[in-house]
Formats: C-alpha cells, structure tokens, sequence
C-alpha cells in the first residue's frame, strides 16, 4: 500500500529491489536434471559472490561432469581458490578437469596442494580423482586399483549408490577410452550399480553418454 505524507498526498509504494535468487534458481535446476539453465544461474551465482566457493564448486562439478566443458570448469575453480585455496573439493574438481584435457602434470601439481584430510567423502572421491591421473599417465593397472577402491569405499562404508554408480561411470569411460580388455567388466560394473540410483538425472545422462560412447 502507498503511504501519506505529512501533507496528506498518498505516496507510491516503495518499490523494492527484487532478491537475487541464482543460488536458489540453479540448486531448482540441479534437482530437476536441467543441467545447462543450471549452468546460467550458476555463472551469474558466481559473479555475484566470487569469493564464495559454493558456486565454484558446483558450476566446476556441472561444467566438467555434465557439459564436460572442463575449460569452463578450470575457469570456475580458480576463481572460487583465490579466496578458498586449501578448499579440497575445488582442488579436486580443478585436477580432475585438468587430467580429462590431457593436462596429467598441472593435475598431478594441483593433488600435491591438498591440504591433509580424513574425512572418508573426500578421501574416496580423490582415490577417483588419482584414478584417472594414472590412466591418462598410461599407468591402466594403477589407474584400474584406484577407481575399484573408490567404488568399493562408497558401496561398503558410505552406503552411497549414487557416488558409487558416478565413479563407476567414470572409471568405464577411462577404461573404454584406453581401448583396455577390462572395459566390458566396468560397464557390468557401472550398469549393476545404475540399476539402484534409476531415479537420478545425472546417474541417468551419465549412463545414456557412456552407452553411445
């Protein structure tokens, strides 16, 4: 309602600046699986709180896995790590859009500014994270080690099929890429564990991306 002034004239409502809602639009857009608006609204979350590291850390996640534009992931996390440099999800998300461009010794440089954790999340996700260092190295056998460890820690300790089916995914895209006879066996691997995460958008554009792959 307008208000009335000291004379009696009935002023305009205030007219208030809308509240930006980018964090709240792009989390919306993640649930629904509409991965490239959530990219918009990731981008303006970002430019609106730089030194945040939580748009950093998801535009980098749905820029390198969904997109797999990792070029736009490294940008994201190395803008997030000017004000966040120990923050150990970027640095993983930074090494691993750099060893998916080939760019194995920066992804290798990026793993050795880790600050030491024990949280069990982070640990397994960065076993994942070496796994692929070591197959675009060449080094398939240690590469192969690592992934079925994660995999194995995210079925058995965290109880989590979602993280579990990604990094089966994953692993299925290094092996299928280095032309290994261990593909076949990943893909059994990656679909058994798909068949209990059906529900999830991101396990299902994953899956769908690997198969034509």
């Amino acid at each position: 309602e307008g208000s009335v002034d000291r004379g009696g004239r009935t002023l305009p409502p205030v007219q208030a600046k809308p509240p930006l809602n980018f964090e709240a639009e792009a989390r919306h857009m993640l649930r629904q699986g509409e991965f490239e608006d959530a990219t918009v609204q990731l981008r303006l979350w970002q430019a609106d709180q730089p030194f945040a590291a939580d748009p950093a850390l998801y535009l980098s996640y749905v820029a390198a896995t969904f997109a797999e534009d990792y070029d736009a992931a490294i940008r994201a996390c190395e803008k997030g790590l000017r004000a966040n440099p120990d923050n150990v999800t970027l640095l993983n998300n930074l090494a691993f859009s750099q060893a998916s461009l080939g760019r194995v010794v920066e992804a290798s440089k990026t793993m050795e500014r880790l600050p030491s954790t024990d949280a069990l999340r982070d640990l397994l996700v960065l076993t994942a994270t070496r796994g692929l260092i070591a197959f675009r190295q060449g080094n398939f056998e240690e590469g192969r080690r690592l992934y079925q460890e994660s995999i194995l820690g995210w079925q058995k300790d965290q109880k989590d099929s979602t993280s579990a089916a990604r990094a089966a995914i994953h692993w299925t895209r290094e092996e299928v890429r280095a032309g290994t006879d261990h593909a076949v066996d990943a893909l059994a691997v990656a679909a058994r564990l798909c068949e209990h995460v059906s529900d999830d958008p991101g396990i299902e554009i994953l899956r769908r991306r690997l198969i034509r792959q």
